[in-house]
């Protein structure tokens, strides 16, 4: 006999709001437990999360009581538990109480803040490059700069401010393809109060409760850099040590060190 829901009592469900969402009560019973057909440990596993409902016609955990009940003001409030208790004098059925509330990953928790970097550059706080000049004098102990102006770019060292934002999400999924997608990517789009190219995701890292199955505790880290993480090298005159101060397009050049990936389509953070 197939394990089956019975005399679901969805008209008297009762409900409420709450500051954490949505809660929903249905109540049911369920027939055909018998010890024969193995359905006894079939509900069990179905109850605990670790077996697969779709042979079975009750709920599961999981299921969205919008999707059940065709009430799309519904969607977000998950299966979260389910309670069985014993019918007295029956030897194959038993009540069943159904806790729904709203989905426990739909929100997530926010780490931010700002660190600084060490960077190398020949510019100022403008972006003009600073250019340093010297005329020798003629009587200069080296009698090939005598009287000789020499320009030079110096490369200075200098702190930025490199912003952090950390999700921190619990999802139904391992995040480890997400991982392989995003992470050494920066954003090929605004996001997130950023022009493209200034969002470098840093790190995606998951931790399950069950053994790898379930759900995950996911973690998404992200950098931010002001202009971008695109770097700008120029030519060093050998014989100054210091960037040549008249660069051109074959004398300085924009690398690209990451490739671009859009983080709106992240779960967590879109």
């Amino acid at each position: 006999m197939t394990v089956m829901l019975i005399d679901d009592t969805f008209n008297g469900i009762s409900g409420k709001l709450t500051t954490d969402g949505y809660e929903f009560t249905r109540t049911a019973i369920i027939t055909g437990l018998t010890v024969s057909n193995t359905a006894i440990k079939k509900m069990a596993d179905c109850i605990n999360g670790t077996g697969d409902c779709s042979e079975l016609s009750v709920p599961s955990l999981g299921d969205d009581l919008g999707t059940v009940t065709g009430f799309t003001a519904l969607n977000g409030c998950w299966l979260r538990s389910i309670t069985p208790d014993p019918i007295k004098d029956s030897t194959d059925s038993m009540h069943m109480t159904y806790q729904y509330k709203s989905n426990p990953w739909q929100d997530f928790t926010v780490e931010s803040g700002a660190t600084l970097s060490q960077v190398e550059t020949n510019k100022d706080v403008r972006g003009d490059v600073v250019t340093l000049k010297y005329t020798y004098p003629d009587d200069y102990q080296k009698t090939e700069l005598q009287g000789k102006t020499v320009e030079k770019s110096p490369l200075l060292t200098k702190d930025e401010p490199d912003r952090t934002l950390t999700f921190n999400v619990r999802e139904g999924y391992d995040p480890n393809d997400y991982a392989g997608t995003y992470v050494g990517t920066v954003n090929e789009f605004d996001w997130r109060n950023g022009l493209a190219k200034e969002w470098k995701c840093a790190g995606i890292t998951g931790r399950s409760d069950s053994s790898g199955s379930g759900y995950f505790n996911n973690t998404y880290s992200f950098h931010h850099r002001k202009g971008g993480w695109d770097e700008e090298i120029t030519f060093i005159d050998p014989e100054t040590g210091a960037a040549v101060p008249d660069a051109d397009a074959d004398s300085q050049k924009t690398i690209e060190h990451y490739a671009v990936a859009d983080f709106e389509q992240l779960f967590a953070v879109s």
